[in-house]
């Protein structure tokens, strides 16, 4: 499998600047206007950086625990794609370890998760790659990992095409003999429902499908791959 690296446009870099005067203006103890789900932000439906802050931030009654993880500090977007696609939404930026989540839903005690992530992305931060369905609104929740808060930097953006065998319905076919098969987890996303592989949590699964000819000791391995 080839390796897929994210970079961080240099436009985050001059942004990054701009995070600690974006939450200065915010009294202390004073809550940011999207703490609440009823005061999401709405995201253009091109995506793109958005900038914000969870300092003083508070969990609602009914909020789920994003990412299955302990929180307590989460902001809201919704967001509107205009077309169908596959997508990737980060924290890459943000000084602290983010939670993030993305949910359909317009009750905050009655979302279902499409996605969520802690720790994917460079120094806590989080990633989820999805497809979205144009015309869609998604609720995107940021929240601190155990309390934790500060400025947070948003990106949405399109990915690219994924594999082939990016859902469990299209996975490819092994030979019944078995034998070596490559191919890449680039632009992967992880389906809603989709079990943690290996009791972890990941971002980027493929699939593909055996039928064994004969009883017998098997082994399945990715030795070769670059990640």
């Amino acid at each position: 499998m080839m390796p897929h690296t994210w970079e961080m446009p240099s436009a985050r870099i001059c942004a990054l600047a701009l995070l600690s005067a974006f939450a200065a203006p915010l009294a202390f103890g004073a809550p940011p206007p999207n703490d609440n789900f009823a005061g999401r932000i709405t995201i253009a439906p091109a995506g793109g950086d958005v900038l914000g802050t969870n300092v003083d931030a508070t969990f609602e009654t009914g909020e789920p625990s994003h990412a299955d993880k302990p929180g307590g500090k989460s902001v809201w977007w919704t967001w509107t794609p205009a077309q169908d696609g596959s997508y990737v939404i980060d924290t890459i930026g943000s000084n602290f370890d983010t939670l993030l989540a993305v949910y359909t839903g317009t009750a905050v005690g009655e979302l279902t998760e499409i996605a969520s992530n802690d720790d994917s992305g460079l120094d806590s931060q989080s990633i989820v790659a999805f497809v979205a369905s144009g015309g869609t609104a998604y609720q995107i929740a940021v929240d601190g990992w155990n309390g934790e808060e500060g400025p947070i930097f948003l990106t949405v953006a399109v990915a690219g095409e994924p594999p082939a065998n990016d859902d469990f319905f299209g996975a490819t076919e092994f030979p019944p003999a078995g034998g070596t098969l490559f191919g890449t987890s680039a632009n992967a996303t992880r389906e809603p429902d989709e079990p943690n592989h290996a009791d972890k949590e990941g971002l980027r699964s493929v699939w593909w499908e055996w039928t064994a000819p004969a009883g017998g000791n098997v082994t399945i391995e990715t030795t070769g791959s670059a990640f």
